[in-house]
């Protein structure tokens, strides 16, 4: 699994961790990731000093994205982390109930 953090300064190494601390654990609730992209962005927006982390998660024949706004990269980006990781639950879900499905039938 590749994590590349895009950013359009330097990022500090405290950050970094976080980040690589919260993408790896995406791997336990789906396997076959292939790439993860976090994006780090400011923005003018009503909330002042807003930042934006994006991440994106690159699986065979899909994506999952989800974004954090908030008044800290980290706290951006444990949001944002949150989110996908609500996502793959879901997407691990139905790929089971699939399964499951698909050897009621075979049993048949």
């Amino acid at each position: 699994m590749k994590i590349l953090i895009h950013a359009p300064w330097a990022v500090k190494s405290e950050l970094e961790d976080l980040i690589f601390e919260k993408v790896k654990a995406f791997d336990t609730y789906i396997s076959g990731i292939t790439k993860i992209d976090v994006f780090l962005k400011t923005k003018v927006t009503t909330m002042p000093n807003a930042k934006i982390a994006e991440i994106r998660v690159n699986l065979p024949g899909n994506q999952v994205f989800a974004e954090g706004h908030a008044e800290t990269f980290e706290s951006a980006v444990i949001l944002a982390a949150k989110r996908v990781k609500k996502q793959l639950i879901k997407r691990h879900e139905i790929a089971v109930e699939k399964r499951v499905d698909l050897e009621d039938i075979r049993n048949q």
